[in-house]
């Protein structure tokens, strides 16, 4: 998988309605990856890796 840091922007919300912001998890990269730096998030049965980088980004890798 791509370094989620250089995926291009995109408005995900064009045409459609504002998603409402309460509903939407706000998560903190630093509880998340822990002291680690590092998750494991498993998804539709496949294990994926989110990963600090030594520049402070995000990879998420399968």
């Amino acid at each position: 998988m791509n370094n989620l840091q250089s995926a291009p922007q995109t408005d995900h919300t064009a045409g459609r309605a504002a998603t409402d912001s309460a509903s939407v998890p706000h998560l903190s990269s630093v509880r998340l990856l822990g002291a680690a730096g590092e998750a494991v998030i498993e998804h539709e049965g496949n294990l994926y890796r989110l990963r600090r980088t030594s520049r402070g980004g995000l990879v998420l890798t399968k």
